[in-house]
C-alpha cells in the first residue's frame, strides 16, 4: 500500500516525478461525508483505510527502519476502495541519530519527539492518531492555530478525546502517549486495538524488540461492528477542553493523601465588614513615580490607575510627575488602552509598541539568539507576530526592541523628576512632590508571553537607567501578577509561564545568582 513511481527524469532542467494517479486523497473523501452532513468519515470505512496505511508505514519500519514522519490526509491516497500512503520527502532512518528534519514537516500531526529532532519507530503512529480522531469526529485532539502553540500542546498538553467513542478514547490516549515508548508496539496493534475495542490485550507498553520481532502484530482485516459517537459524546465544533471526560475509560487516577490538606471552619466564620482604614496624610509627600506595564494584564491595571487619577483631578488636569509606560508586542492591546474619548485612555505617548519578526528576519542573528534561544522558536514565530503566550517570544521582542525599551525609561524618568513636572504637579493636586527621588513600579502578568519572558530583563534594565542618575534616589518595586484566564486551552501555559518566572527569579535572587548581563540587549 504505498505509491509506485512510475519514472523520475530531468525535463527542460527540472525534475519530473510521475506516479501512479489516484483518485482522491483521505482529505477529499472527509471534505465529501461534510458536505453529506456527516461529522468525519464513518468508522467502519476509515478503519479499513487506517488499516491500509497502517501496513504500509509498518513496513517501512519493518523492513528498511524508516519512518514516513509527514501522514496526514493529504498523503494517503484512495485507489480502489483502499489507501496508499504517498509523498516521501521527509522519509528518515530511525536509526541514524543525526537525521535532520528541519523544515516540511506538518505540526498538527508531528509526535512530540519529531519536534525535538529526535524521531523514533514509533512515530508515525501518533500522528496515524491524530489522523484518526480528525478524520473520525472532524476536529483534531490539538486545535493550536500557530505551529508554535501547537509544539507546545503535542510536547506537554493532554488531546482532547471527548468525541470520540468511549472504547476509542483509551486506545488512542496510549497512541498519543508524549514517551514513544508506552504506545502500541506497531501501526497494525494500533489499528486491531480500535477494532477490539480496546480490550485486544495489548497491555505491554511499546519496545523496539515487540516492534523488530513483530510480536502481536497481525493484518487487522478482520471488522468487527464498530461502535459510533453517541450524541453525549458530539460536542459543538471547536470547543476544546484540557482534560478527558470523567468517563473516560482506563486506569482511574489515583491522587496521593499527602497532597490533601483539611481545613476545619472556623468558629463564628461570619463575614465581618471592617472599618476603613484610617491613615494621616498631613505630612504625606508623594514621590515622582513610574507606572511601567508588560502585556495585557498590565494595561488594564495602568487603565484603573489612570481613571482613579481622573476621578480624583479631573479629566482635564495633568500630573506629569505620574509617568506611564505601557509595553506589549500585541498592538490590539495599545490600541484598545489609546482609544479616544475614554475616561481610562492612556496617550499614544504612553505606549510602546514591540513586534516580533518574521523568521527570515532572524537569519543574520541566529548565531548569537542562539546562545539563548532554540532556533525551533525563530522557526516557529507566530504571523500575528505577537507571542501568543509563549514565554521564549516574550524576551525575544525585549531584545528585538532593547534599545528602544531604555530610551522611552530614560525618557520617562527624566519627565517625572524635572522641575516642569514638579511645578506642573504641584498645581495640579496641590500636593508638593518629593524632588530628587523616583518610584518605579512595573506591573505585569507572569503567565503571559510578555509579561513572563521580559519582566526581569526590563527590570534590570530599570535598575540599569537609574544608575545613570546618581542625583537621584530611587527604588524599584515589581508587582507581578497571576491568572489563568478564562480560557481552558491556555491554562496549562500560563502555569507553565508562572512557574518558568519564579524558577528564573529564584535564580537571580539566590546567592552568586545575580544577573549576568546580555550583550543582545545592552545590559
Amino acid at each position: 500500500f504505498l505509491l509506485s513511481l512510475e519514472r523520475i527524469e530531468v525535463v527542460e532542467g527540472r525534475l519530473v516525478i510521475v506516479t501512479e494517479l489516484a483518485e482522491g486523497s483521505l482529505k477529499d473523501r472527509f471534505d465529501q461525508c461534510l458536505d453529506n452532513g456527516k461529522v468525519g468519515i464513518p468508522r467502519d470505512e476509515l478503519l479499513i483505510y487506517l488499516s491500509d496505511a497502517a501496513d504500509a508505514l509498518d513496513f517501512l519500519t519493518e523492513r528498511f527502519s524508516l519512518q514516513h514522519l509527514d501522514v496526514k490526509p493529504e498523503n494517503l491516497l484512495l485507489l480502489g476502495g483502499h489507501v496508499k500512503v504517498a509523498d516521501f520527502g521527509l522519509v528518515k532512518d530511525v536509526e541514524q541519530s543525526q537525521a535532520s528534519l528541519v523544515g516540511g514537516l506538518t505540526p498538527l500531526y508531528s509526535a512530540p519527539e519529531v519536534f525535538q529532532g529526535a524521531p523514533t519507530r514509533f512515530s508515525d503512529q501518533y500522528s496515524l492518531a491524530v489522523l484518526y480522531t480528525e478524520m473520525l469526529t472532524g476536529a483534531a485532539p490539538f486545535d493550536g492555530s500557530t505551529p508554535a502553540e501547537l509544539t507546545l500542546q503535542h510536547m506537554h498538553d493532554e488531546p482532547e478525546l471527548g468525541r470520540l467513542p468511549q472504547t476509542d478514547r483509551f486506545v488512542i490516549a496510549r497512541a498519543l502517549a508524549k514517551d514513544p515508548r508506552q504506545r502500541f508496539p506497531t501501526c497494525r496493534d494500533l489499528v486491531v486495538a480500535l477494532r477490539e475495542g480496546g480490550f485486544g490485550g495489548f497491555g505491554g507498553a511499546a519496545s523496539v524488540d515487540a516492534a523488530n520481532s513483530g510480536a502481536g502484530a497481525t493484518s487487522g482485516r478482520e471488522t468487527r461492528p464498530a461502535s459510533t459517537p453517541s450524541q453525549d459524546t458530539r460536542r459543538t465544533r471547536g470547543v476544546v477542553t484540557e482534560m478527558f471526560d470523567d468517563q473516560l475509560s482506563g486506569p482511574p487516577r489515583v491522587v496521593s493523601k499527602s497532597m490533601l490538606v483539611e481545613i476545619a471552619p472556623r468558629d463564628n466564620a461570619a463575614i465581618r465588614v471592617l472599618p476603613p482604614v484610617q491613615s494621616e496624610w498631613s505630612d504625606f509627600r508623594p514621590r515622582p513615580t513610574l507606572l511601567l506595564g508588560i502585556g495585557g494584564t498590565a494595561a488594564a491595571v495602568m487603565q484603573h490607575f489612570r481613571a482613579a487619577t481622573a476621578r480624583r483631578f479631573g479629566a482635564e488636569s495633568s500630573v506629569p510627575c505620574l509617568q506611564m509606560l505601557l509595553l506589549d508586542c500585541d498592538q490590539r492591546t495599545l490600541l484598545q488602552a489609546t482609544r479616544s474619548g475614554a475616561e481610562d485612555a492612556l496617550s499614544h505617548d504612553e505606549t510602546l509598541a514591540l513586534p516580533l519578526k518574521r523568521p527570515q528576519e532572524y537569519r543574520d542573528r541566529a548565531a548569537n539568539l542562539g546562545q539563548w534561544l532554540s532556533r525551533r522558536w525563530l522557526y516557529n514565530i507566530p504571523k500575528s507576530l505577537r507571542t501568543e503566550g509563549l514565554r521564549p517570544l516574550g524576551r525575544l521582542a525585549m531584545v528585538d526592541h532593547a534599545r528602544r525599551i531604555v530610551q522611552r525609561i530614560r525618557f520617562a524618568l527624566d519627565a517625572a523628576t524635572s522641575n516642569e513636572a514638579l511645578e506642573a504637579s504641584l498645581a495640579s493636586t496641590s500636593v508638593p512632590f518629593v524632588r530628587n527621588e523616583v518610584d518605579v513600579m512595573i506591573v505585569a502578568s507572569v503567565a503571559g508571553g510578555s509579561g513572563s519572558g521580559m519582566s526581569l530583563d526590563v527590570g534590570y534594565a530599570v535598575r540599569q537607567a537609574l544608575e545613570k542618575l546618581p542625583h537621584l534616589n530611587a527604588t524599584t518595586t515589581g508587582i507581578m501578577l497571576f491568572s489563568t484566564g478564562r480560557d481552558p486551552r491556555h491554562c496549562d501555559l500560563a502555569r507553565v509561564n508562572g512557574f518558568s518566572w519564579l524558577t528564573e527569579y529564584n535564580h537571580f535572587n539566590r546567592p552568586g545568582g545575580g544577573f549576568p548581563g546580555d550583550v543582545s540587549c545592552g545590559l
